[in-house]
């Protein structure tokens, strides 16, 4: 089976509640939902957020992942530029020519 997170966006909790029941209603367990509100605001008819719920391990992980990711780029790219400032290519190369004189 699949399971992919959604993020809904609820102006109040009793339209949050509602929107609970509908997802009971089409067969989403309330262990699978939980609901995270800001100071101030109340979750008494809501399922509650654990703190691991809260912390958003997969999305902390992804933007890790990226930014790896970006870092590398960018490294790889330095060093490409370093080495074509750096090395002189073939065609450049000036001959070196040693003269022996014999007397």
């Amino acid at each position: 089976m699949f399971f992919r997170r959604l993020y809904f966006v609820i102006p109040d909790e009793p339209q949050a509640a509602q929107v609970v029941n509908d997802l009971e209603t089409a067969g989403v367990g309330r262990q699978h939902m939980h609901a995270i509100a800001g100071r101030g605001a109340t979750l008494t008819r809501l399922p509650p957020a654990t703190e691991r719920q809260r912390q958003d391990a997969g999305s902390r992980l992804e933007r890790i992942a990226w930014t790896g990711d970006l870092m590398l780029f960018f490294l790889g790219l330095i060093g490409l530029i370093a080495s074509l400032v750096w090395a002189s290519p073939a065609g450049s190369r000036r001959p070196v020519s040693v003269k022996i004189s014999i007397r």
